[in-house]
């Protein structure tokens, strides 16, 4: 078995394609956990709801993936099918179908979409990746061996895929980034701490007008991915102690959980666990010692603030992806009504419960923090 919880130095020689970062950690912007602000940010009256209208012969089941790309909606559901919406929920079609033949796939395990040549990319662990124009016509394929250990694949440049990998010892980095042209590829982002059981986090990557946002596990840090590699380009710091390889030595790979244990009694952090982005604002969770955290980060004010998260704050909590410029939320009628009996009396808005709401309903609800 590898041992995972080795130096950076000695981890990054084991394969012969290593990063090529070149930022040094001087050029890294801190986001000091004492200058945010301690309270929930407001919401301006900037709000819209899309109601996704279902094909009767294609009904959609519980939604795990939303990405909204040239006022298109796509989605993907817990059955494994790709629907096409319009921006006003009208149903376009489905993309691709399960099945053995070349142009099909068996298992959808994630997607992304192309917005220079309007292709979606099919993420299938068993054959790689699928290609299909927004009409849901097959384009054809790409495939690498190193894709074989990933969970999820995001397209970068058009050109590039960042793969971000299971947490296990078989691959003990976080994410491998493969030119498609050449198939030449880098590992990036060793792992701190690794197990013999694959562990998936919520949300690793988050893409807003071409920009690609990346965290890691356990790491404090927030990354920007490109063609080229990763970089550090913001680091949290906290009371807590960042996490280092050394901390986890003692610990072997089917020890995943207690060295997470001993993590959260020794004051070691846990890193940022999931991230959305727009082109201004990051939104990412962070766990103080017991208690869980929202972080809301206006990049371009150089502002944030953090909060406690609370059960009955369905905006923050119900996030699924985001456009350019809002956070996307997913509901159903019965979450979509306890949104809206918490909005009342609220000046901010002006939303009405759609009429067209049955207990199949997928709502999508479209915010912007205030500037």
């Amino acid at each position: 078995m590898i041992k995972p919880f080795i130096l950076f130095s000695a981890i990054l020689l084991l394969v012969g394609c290593s990063t090529k970062n070149n930022n040094s950690q001087d050029e890294v912007n801190t986001i000091e956990w004492d200058s945010l602000i301690s309270q929930k940010p407001n919401l301006c009256s900037n709000l819209k709801t899309c109601v996704l209208k279902q094909s009767e012969k294609h009904p959609v089941g519980e939604v795990l993936q939303v990405v909204i790309a040239d006022s298109l909606i796509f989605v993907l559901d817990n059955q494994s099918k790709l629907f096409e919406f319009t921006e006003n929920g009208e149903f376009v079609c489905t993309i691709g179908r399960k099945g053995n033949a070349t142009s099909e796939y068996i298992t959808l395990l994630n997607f992304s979409v192309d917005t220079v040549q309007n292709l979606v990319y099919i993420y299938d662990v068993m054959k790689g990746i699928k290609k299909y124009n927004y009409k849901g016509k097959y384009m054809g394929a790409y495939s690498s061996d190193v894709m074989s250990d990933c969970e999820a694949v995001y397209l970068i440049d058009n050109e590039h895929l960042l793969c971000h990998n299971d947490l296990s010892s078989e691959n003990p980095y976080d994410y491998t980034l493969i030119d498609m042209a050449t198939s030449e590829y880098q590992k990036l982002l060793p792992q701190i701490i690794t197990s013999d059981v694959p562990i998936r986090y919520k949300q690793t990557v988050s893409i807003s007008n071409d920009k690609v946002w990346a965290i890691a596990s356990m790491s404090d840090t927030i990354y920007t991915a490109s063609s080229t590699g990763i970089t550090p380009a913001y680091l949290l710091n906290t009371p807590l102690r960042h996490a280092t390889a050394n901390d986890f030595s003692g610990f072997s790979d089917s020890e995943f959980f207690e060295a997470m244990s001993y993590a959260s009694q020794s004051g070691i952090s846990k890193g940022i666990r999931d991230i959305f982005a727009t082109d201004r604002f990051l939104l990412f969770t962070y766990q103080l010692e017991k208690e869980p955290y929202y972080v809301l980060y206006d990049t371009y004010k150089a502002k944030g603030y953090k909060w406690q998260c609370d059960m009955d704050f369905l905006l923050w909590s119900n996030i699924i992806c985001t456009s350019k410029d809002k956070f996307v939320c997913l509901f159903d009628k019965e979450l979509y009504s306890l949104f809206m009996e918490s909005r009342k009396g609220n000046a901010d808005t002006d939303l009405v419960m759609p009429e067209e709401l049955d207990d199949n309903s997928i709502v999508l609800l479209y915010f912007t923090p205030e500037k």
